[in-house]
């Protein structure tokens, strides 16, 4: 009996160092990708890559909704939406991400749309949200757009207009899902962006 529990012992310190070693080093764990509901992923902890045609490109990996480059760039997690885009009746999740090369440069969004195909995560576009220094209200807090409804995707896209160092003006857009990508359906008049709603500047 007393030889079973020295067999036991030096296993139960190998579990209690990896559990203490994964606390510490979060970066150990690898990234899940697949799941039977899209909002069970979590997008805090994801590889972002776009569709096939982008696979080229490096995947931002985040780690609790960041990734920090050892050259000082940065890239967040903003928000997530969710809802069906293509018809099928499952939702698809909306990610935006902010990057930032320095902590002077101006930023840029990126939107990444995934869906879920045999329980696997699946890229499904991949669009700026606009140039350098525009950005999309991410602060549902503040009321902001940033929705699927009615089979759109519902945002608010701050704009630089000319001669502007940080937007102040916003307008409300909206896309759809045709099939290859999401196209801009309808944009709303240019609207005067409220100060407690700027997100940058």
């Amino acid at each position: 009996m007393n030889g079973n529990r020295i067999a036991v012992l030096p296993f139960v310190a190998l579990l209690l160092l990896t559990a203490v070693y994964a606390q510490q080093n979060p970066q150990a764990g690898p990234i899940v990708n697949s799941a039977g509901d899209i909002r069970q992923i979590d997008f805090k902890n994801f590889a972002y890559a776009g569709p096939k045609s982008e696979q080229d490109a490096k995947p931002v990996e985040l780690r609790d909704g960041k990734q920090i480059s050892a050259g000082g760039a940065e890239t967040s997690l903003m928000r997530v939406a969710y809802g069906d885009l293509t018809g099928d009746r499952n939702d698809e999740a909306v990610v935006l991400l902010r990057g930032q090369n320095t902590r002077i440069s101006r930023t840029l969004d990126e939107l990444f749309v995934y869906t879920l195909k045999n329980g696997k995560v699946t890229a499904l576009a991949h669009f700026d949200g606009g140039r350098r220094g525009e950005y999309v209200l991410s602060i549902g807090s503040l009321g902001s757009n940033f929705k699927i409804e009615d089979g759109l995707l519902v945002l608010d896209h701050a704009i630089l207009r000319e001669g502007e160092d940080v937007p102040t003006h916003y307008y409300t857009v909206k896309y759809r899902w045709n099939g290859v990508q999401m196209a801009e359906v309808e944009r709303s008049a240019l609207k005067p962006l409220p100060e407690n709603m700027m997100e940058i500047g």
